[in-house]
């Protein structure tokens, strides 16, 4: 972790813009952003309904990883906006600190929740089953576990110096905390990307709402991963000051905020089609097993095994 040798408490009050007009599009842009976050959040999750499905465990997996998702953007922007607006990264050291510290657990937190849903849309569209009996589902969760790695080296490889001649909080994250995030994210990305690409090509689907959740995921997976390869390589080229970090990765999640939000309009009637569809694929795998054990194959099969009850 890198540090600077200048004071930690400047005589300004830490709010650093090139010029004033940039100062004023950045507080129009978190004026109007956050107001929208909330709008998003507030109609996708009533905060009676959503916290009574939470206290009752009656919360869906798949809204549960919207619900990070959305929650995190929440967070991240309103933060963003406390400090860009408000505190002033350039303050003081520490507000620098935080400022970096806030910027990579709430943008880590939200692209989990993206990949968690795009992990279990891919997982419905190659067919569904039992989530622990389904390589594929496993596997994610191998990448999870990668992802969270990577969040520790973040944290680990942070570097914030207050800048002498300028007086500027300037932040990032050490090489090799930066190029496992970046290698990670481009195998995940291209990872879903063909587990979307795949079934539409061999076009495995039962029915056509099926096929349409498919073509939306993968959309949203391939404009998730321009937004993200953007905003990384642009951070990694520009020796960018601490709020301009905040600022475009703010862009980042609220852009991956409104996928999310358009990709899950049909959410409930999409959940619903998944469980007929992997009980469908139950009966006919139970029906085929059956069939053998009436040729002489004994084998005790239990139909919970191949019916999905929740998803």
């Amino acid at each position: 972790m890198t540090t600077s040798s200048t004071s930690t408490t400047l005589p300004s009050d830490g709010i650093r813009y090139p010029n004033h007009a940039t100062q004023i599009v950045v507080a129009v842009g978190y004026l109007l952003v956050l107001p929208i976050m909330t709008i998003l959040l507030h109609n996708r999750y009533p905060i009676v309904e959503t916290i009574r499905s939470i206290l009752e465990w009656k919360m869906s997996y798949s809204r549960v990883t919207i619900l990070i998702a959305l929650a995190a953007s929440w967070c991240f922007i309103f933060v963003g906006g406390v400090l860009n607006l408000g505190v002033g990264l350039s303050y003081s050291l520490s507000e620098c600190s935080r400022g970096v510290f806030l910027c990579t657990w709430f943008y880590t937190t939200t692209k989990l929740g993206v990949y968690l849903f795009l992990m279990e849309r891919a997982f419905i569209v190659r067919g569904g089953g039992v989530r622990l009996h389904s390589w594929h589902y496993m596997f994610n969760v191998f990448l999870i576990g990668c992802w969270l790695v990577v969040f520790i080296l973040l944290e680990v490889g942070r570097i914030y110096v207050i800048n002498e001649e300028k007086g500027i909080c300037i932040f990032g994250w050490e090489w090799w905390a930066l190029i496992p995030l970046m290698a990670l994210d481009i195998f995940v990305n291209f990872y879903l990307l063909l587990m979307f690409v795949i079934p539409l090509f061999r076009n495995t689907f039962m029915n056509q709402r099926l096929r349409q959740l498919a073509i939306r995921a993968l959309w949203t997976a391939v404009a998730s991963t321009a937004a993200t390869m953007t905003n990384l390589v642009m951070l990694i080229i520009i020796k960018a000051p601490g709020w301009l970090c905040l600022v475009s990765c703010g862009l980042d999640v609220f852009l991956n905020a409104c996928l999310l939000y358009f990709v899950t309009r049909t959410l409930k009637s999409d959940d619903q089609e998944a469980k007929v569809t992997w009980t469908v694929r139950g009966m006919v795998v139970l029906n085929r097993k059956r069939s053998r054990n009436d040729k002489g194959d004994h084998q005790h099969i239990d139909p919970a095994v191949f019916v999905v009850t929740e998803v």
